[in-house]
């Protein structure tokens, strides 16, 4: 979340200097379904189903990208679009389905497993 309110906080005449012309609704839901993929491991982590996780991923970017565009309006030459919003959410909800396919045709769904938790089940259970 913190590189993308960064990536907000660039003047636009500075990301045209610098040769960055992807539109503009392109690269937030490109980079909103990246926070999507990673916060869906995140509330799987945590042991909520994939469906509770993909909901969490929903409510969390409905908050991030209503932040994040109120803060473009304060950056010289940046401004805030319902159409880049509606990108952050397409992009996040895309990013959280492809978490549950991903983990499902991995066989990593359940809780824990691959999302960068171990599991201790303990040979004593």
């Amino acid at each position: 979340m913190a590189v993308i309110l960064a990536v907000s906080s660039i003047p636009e005449p500075t990301l045209q200097k610098v040769g960055f012309s992807v539109k503009d609704y392109l690269a937030h839901g490109i980079e909103y379904s990246i926070l999507g993929f990673l916060s869906f491991r995140l509330f799987r982590a945590q042991g909520k189903s994939p469906l509770g996780a993909w909901i969490w991923v929903i409510l969390v970017v409905i908050f991030m990208g209503a932040v994040d565009e109120n803060y473009q309006r304060l950056i010289p030459g940046r401004t805030t679009s319902l159409t880049d919003y509606a990108a952050d959410l397409v992009g996040s909800s895309a990013g959280g389905l492809i978490a549950i396919v991903y983990y499902a045709l991995t066989g990593r769904m359940r809780v824990g497993a691959g999302a960068g938790v171990e599991t201790d089940r303990g040979v004593n259970s």
